[in-house]
């Protein structure tokens, strides 16, 4: 019987009792009773134990240990008394494994069993019932292992094995371990795929009678740019020829909160899948939950506008947006479009390139400075060198357009731009001064200029050109955005506008002078996104 007093005699090791990792087992003797009734009340020991001796583990009056070896026979057993904190132990033999045998894979109760002397594998499969519907009767294996530790590999036909056949039906060894394995084992596995905008598009398994309807349920709910109305059913052709493609009406298979697909029969409107089918859903071209409009700047209600009508203009939009404020310099307005609305392209296209996707740089600036970064020729072939370090406003997926506010204020039709998804409006703050980059004497300044001023005057107020500078490629970058090159000194300057200086072409010889011709272009990089 079990006690809980701590100071009872207990029994540990390898014994019948449950427990994890053999925990000690508290057994109550009456007074006289020996080891042998321990071992009993435990039920005896397992077979992995060693049958030769038992530990005996007592502490003396001086609370010292003592470990005693009992023979593991029952008269020195019963010979030896046991007291209060005593500590039976059964050891466990390292080859105990030696009378056990071992099935494993697609079987009803995998595990160990006895191993005796002319065991077969049918023997073994047989008792109890291993065989499952779907195990693999083609083929089975034992895995032996020797003596020195080496395994060796011994495959059988299972189905002749349980008829008994003595070629296949073999002999097993101690240590054994037989293997079966399921028919799903020798089948690729059968999927199906569902593409576009669903919730929950991708792959899943594939059943025997599934429909397209079963399918599209697992897919989830179409997303809001979904067309509902039409979707294709691609099945694989045999041996990797082109399959065939069928299209669905998707409104007759979709299920919703409050409505069910009905489980169509009809092999056209809701057809089997195979092996390897796809099933895909397109987008609505173009669709927008909303049409959003920003308008920044020198404008009295600055923020998004939501558009309704099919064609809106910019006049129209600064209307909704209050007017201009008083500090307002509409000639300077800088008009955003989306790149890719204009060059059809998918946002992947941009992203592909490493681009800045949050660059507004204005499109004609790009040109400029493209011309600028090309101050290198190779020594070799003459090619020009343009530097990485300008990548980033070489292309955007913002373009900037450019666009007479003034004029379409004024009510000039030809000049009022029909707005779109996406687009940005900002309109500075007026300002007197115009600015100058480049090769002058003090670069990257601004100048407060009067009327009439020219591009000659300004360079004179920044110093003059240096000797560096390419006086025949000095370029003027209007306040609204348009850029005049060739010959621009005589030029009037107003403000807001920009003079850009280039440099002269240099030959690439060594790093310090690849050095110089770059500082400048980091430091034109710099004031453009400043």
């Amino acid at each position: 019987t079990s006690a809980q007093s701590k100071d009872q005699p207990s029994v540990r090791g390898a014994t019948s009792a449950p427990g994890k990792d053999q925990p000690a087992v508290l057994v109550e003797l009456k007074p006289g009773e020996s080891a042998n009734d321990a071992v009993l009340y435990i039920g005896g020991l397992q077979p992995m134990a060693d049958p030769s001796l038992l530990t005996l583990q007592r502490r003396d009056a001086n609370g010292l240990i003592h470990v005693e070896n009992l023979p593991l026979e029952a008269e020195a057993l019963k010979a030896k008394q046991l007291f209060q904190g005593d500590l039976l132990r059964a050891l466990p033999r390292a080859d105990w494994t030696d009378s056990l045998v071992e099935v494993t894979g697609h079987v009803k109760v995998p595990g160990t069993f006895a191993y005796t002397p002319g065991l077969h594998v049918a023997d073994l499969l047989m008792t109890p019932e291993q065989i499952q519907p779907d195990t693999y009767l083609g083929r089975g294996q034992i895995i032996r292992t020797q003596d020195d530790g080496t395994t060796d590999l011994y495959a059988f036909d299972v189905a002749r094995a349980l008829k008994k056949d003595p070629a296949q039906n073999l002999l097993l060894q101690p240590r054994d371990k037989v293997e079966l394995y399921a028919m799903e084992d020798l089948r690729l596995k059968r999927k199906v795929t569902v593409l576009g905008p669903f919730t929950k598009a991708g792959t899943y398994d594939w059943h025997e009678r599934m429909r397209a309807t079963d399918l599209i349920f697992l897919a989830g709910v179409p997303r809001l740019n979904a067309d509902r109305y039409y979707a294709e059913l691609a099945h694989m052709g045999p041996d990797g020829q082109p399959g065939t493609v069928i299209k669905l009406d998707l409104s007759k298979l979709l299920f919703t909160e409050h409505r069910t697909a009905p489980g169509l029969d009809d092999e056209a409107a809701n057809p089997r899948l195979q092996p390897y089918d796809q099933i895909t859903l397109y987008e609505i071209p173009g669709f927008r939950p909303h049409r959003t409009i920003t308008v920044s700047g020198q404008v009295k209600r600055p923020g998004g506008y939501v558009i309704t009508d099919p064609k809106v203009t910019l006049s129209q939009i600064i209307e909704r947006a209050g007017g201009l404020t008083d500090e307002a310099m509409p000639k300077g307005a800088i008009f955003l479009r989306n790149a890719l609305e204009d060059r059809d392209l998918a946002p992947g296209d941009i992203e592909k390139t490493g681009v800045n996707k949050q660059d507004p740089t204005a499109q004609g600036l790009n040109e400029v400075l493209q011309r600028l970064n090309e101050t290198k020729r190779d020594k070799t072939t003459s090619a020009l060198l343009a530097s990485p370090i300008m990548h980033g406003l070489l292309t955007g997926t913002t373009n900037r357009m450019v666009v007479d506010v003034e004029a379409a204020l004024r009510g000039d039709a030809h000049r009022n731009v029909v707005l779109r998804d996406g687009d940005q409006i900002i309109i500075p703050r007026k300002t007197e001064s115009a600015y100058i980059v480049g090769e002058v004497a003090s670069p990257f300044a601004s100048f407060q200029v009067q009327p009439g001023d020219k591009v000659r005057d300004v360079i004179k107020l920044a110093g003059g050109v240096t000797r560096n500078a390419d006086t025949g490629q000095v370029r003027l970058l209007k306040a609204d955005g348009r850029i005049l090159d060739g010959w621009v000194e005589g030029q009037v300057v107003e403000p807001g506008d920009a003079i850009l200086v280039p440099q002269r072409f240099r030959v690439n010889t060594t790093w310090q002078d690849n050095l110089q011709a770059i500082m400048p272009l980091a430091i034109i990089y710099s004031a453009v996104h400043r």
